[in-house]
């Protein structure tokens, strides 16, 4: 390259950097905000509809794909073959012919002046950005007039006829002097031509056109197109994967919600189902109750009459007495189901009470908007509101096992913003709290705290309190305390629920003093109770087995495809396998080295020294190793310090398992730790 080809392409390259970084920020903010999109249920329905209607790709799409896929081939093949040609172009041989691109217009059209070519019918023209062939050039008693010659002249490439040759004189006796002209100008070249100075010649070979293509990809700006079409290539599908990633994962969420839902129907379903026969049972006692108190009250008035009559009101009493035995029969037989109603959480303090995280986020941030002066709070079943006076502060709900907030603040003055939530104002019921966050990280009840100081802030909110940054343990011990309360709450409806079944108890007691008993027929109807019994149990079993049948076939996929433990993900993924197999073995060929298996990772140690600790998130092993990683800043190791983290203090290294040389370097790392240690293998030396 010469100076201003070098000016040029440095200047083209800072360019290309500069407008390259500020489009991929772009795509990468815009790509980002897809993918939490999608997370966040957006394009919910998108989803499901492509996963359960998988569309074949149309004709049409298959075609653009293809002309896509030829186009760009077509642009390497274009750029390989420029290289190509601006590598040979000053190489000559004799039958194979050197490309050269013609820059110029000296030979695109016959000059009237030049009356040589009309009388020799020299019709060989090019014009400028043809592509010609040239072949070495002759021995200089070979060339003749009218030849087209590629010479060379101050470092440039002259495409020109010879219109004179001058054999040897005395002004050059060893050589021939060549006079040569453009035919598009009037006047011949400045300066005779030497043999030596004659590089090719041209035959008449040319393909018009390409030529400016070539050009341009041989210039810095071409350079930098391609490199840019390459890299487009090659982001595309990345991107494209990285979508489709998020959006199985929320598809699989998706399915998580899907089966609960049915889980919970199914369940409050058999609940309703056997408390309708319970009901109608004890409907149906209570009538023959009141019929036999009425037939009891009738044989009091005729009581003085006849000993017989006193001998029927006896039985009557009796009667009534085994009628409410078999009442309270029934009721036992209802109260198997009790447990049912407890499972189904439905309110928001029962919510809390179940989900822990839910429970120390809502702690959190209560205890923060409580540092308010003249904050009350309104309990619902469905969710806790906070208000001064009328002013609306926030609203908390839990879906599922997620705590919600609901803000009083509009969304659109927040939508360049750094917070990430969603805009609720077009729901009616949300019209004071349109900016719905979802709770679901710290960073998440941090930006929280921030948007309640704007709420105070806009309200003219006084603190009585400064606010108190809470420890994992403040925070845990208040989850605590809520928690205690709401089941204080719940012991104190369970107390008032106990006695109001001890009054009718009393009551049914109280009847149960007035009624003899009706021995012989007891019997018999206790007989019946007791086939009655086992027929509802027999039901109830035949109903649990086919619910454990469906819960079997509708959600047995759930369970292989998110495998919870460390053992379940280690037989679903065979690279994670392979990997742990490999360095288990090699961990265990030190001297006394135990393995401790739990459900979310496997850990090695030696006595109390730890050594390594193993777990896979999503399909990839994960190890956390007992080194300092300020020790190994500038080594060449590549690794994640995770010190900061109280779960792994005795495992601050963190190193992600996704290749061989991953592997390989986990085992030199494992040496370092058995070399600070002491560790040995003479054990495993033994047993070999």
């Amino acid at each position: 390259m010469q100076g201003i080809d070098l000016y040029t392409f440095f200047l083209c390259l800072i360019v290309f950097v500069l407008l390259t970084g500020a489009f991929t920020f772009l795509i990468t903010i815009v790509l980002k905000m897809g993918i939490t999109l999608t997370l966040s249920g957006h394009n919910d329905e998108e989803i499901i509809k492509s996963r359960q209607n998988p569309a074949k790709k149309s004709k049409f799409s298959i075609i653009e794909t293809g002309i896509t896929l030829l186009i760009c081939l077509i642009l390497i093949l274009a750029f390989v073959f420029s290289v190509f040609v601006n590598i040979r172009d000053d190489k000559y041989f004799e039958n194979i012919p050197t490309v050269n691109v013609v820059r110029s217009s000296s030979m695109a059209k016959k000059n009237p002046k030049n009356t040589y070519l009309t009388e020799f019918n020299l019709n060989n023209q090019f014009s400028t950005f043809d592509l010609i062939l040239v072949y070495k050039v002759p021995p200089a008693n070979e060339l003749k007039k009218f030849d087209i010659v590629l010479y060379e002249t101050d470092d440039l490439r002259v495409i020109h006829r010879i219109i004179d040759i001058e054999p040897p004189n005395e002004i050059h006796p060893e050589e021939y002097w060549f006079t040569c002209k453009g035919d598009a100008v009037n006047s011949i070249d400045r300066f005779p031509v030497r043999y030596d100075q004659i590089k090719a010649i041209y035959r008449n070979e040319k393909i018009p056109f390409i030529g400016s293509f070539i050009s341009f990809l041989q210039s810095p700006a071409g350079v930098l197109c391609v490199i840019l079409v390459i890299l487009g290539m090659i982001a595309a599908p990345i991107a494209e994967k990285m979508i489709k990633k998020a959006e199985n994962e929320r598809y699989e969420e998706i399915l998580d919600i899907i089966a609960d839902a049915k889980r919970e129907k199914l369940e409050s379903e058999l609940e309703k189902q056997k408390l309708a026969e319970s009901t109608a049972l004890l409907t149906a006692e209570l009538e023959k109750l009141k019929t036999a108190e009425a037939e009891r009250i009738k044989a009091s008035e005729l009581e003085a009459q006849t000993p017989k009559e006193l001998e029927a009101h006896n039985s009557l009493e009796v009667n009534q007495k085994s009628t409410e035995t078999e009442v309270e029969s029934i009721d036992e037989k209802a109260s198997p189901f009790a447990h049912l109603a407890n499972r189904s959480t439905k309110t928001f303090r029962q919510k809390l009470r179940k989900h822990k995280d839910a429970r120390v986020a809502f702690t959190e941030l209560k205890t923060y908007i409580e540092t308010f002066e003249k904050i009350r709070l309104i309990e619902s079943d469905r969710h806790d509101t906070f208000k001064r006076g009328n002013l609306p502060v926030a609203r908390f709900a839990i879906r599922g096992k997620t705590l919600y907030a609901y803000l009083a603040l509009p969304p659109k003055e927040f939508t360049e913003s750094k917070y990430v939530f969603t805009d609720v104002s077009d729901k009616p019921a949300y019209k004071n709290y349109p900016m719905l966050v979802k709770l679901t990280s710290q960073r998440q009840l941090r930006w929280s705290r921030e948007l309640i100081d704007e709420i105070a802030k806009r309200g003219n909110l006084v603190r009585k309190s400064a606010p108190v940054s809470f420890t994992d343990a403040d925070i845990e011990k208040a989850a605590e305390e809520l928690l205690n309360k709401l089941n204080e709450e719940n012991e104190a409806e369970l107390s008032v629920r106990h006695e109001e079944l001890n009054t009718r108890h009393y009551e049914l007691e109280s009847r149960d003093e007035k009624l003899n008993a009706r021995h012989s027929e007891l019997e018999s109807r206790h007989e019946e109770l007791n086939a009655r019994e086992d027929e509802i149990k027999k039901r109830e079993e035949e109903l649990q087995k086919l619910i454990e049948a469906k819960n079997k076939d509708r959600f047995a996929h759930l369970a292989t495809k998110n495998p919870k433990t460390f053992r379940q993900k280690l037989r679903k993924f065979k690279e994670a396998r392979a990997a742990f197999t490999e360095l288990k073995a090699y961990i265990e060929g030190f001297d006394r080295i135990r393995l401790i298996e739990s459900d979310k990772h496997d850990t090695f140690k030696r006595g109390n020294l730890s050594i390594a600790r193993f777990t896979i998130r999503g399909k990839t092993l994960y190890a956390y190793l007992a080194l300092p990683p300020a020790d190994f800043v500038e080594s060449k190791y590549i690794f994640t310090d995770v010190s900061d983290k109280s779960a792994y203090k005795n495992y601050p290294m963190l190193v992600k398992l996704t290749s061989q040389r991953q592997i390989r370097w986990t085992k030199e790392l494992i040496d370092v730790i058995a070399r600070n240690n002491g560790l040995t293998k003479e054990k495993n030396e033994d047993k070999k």
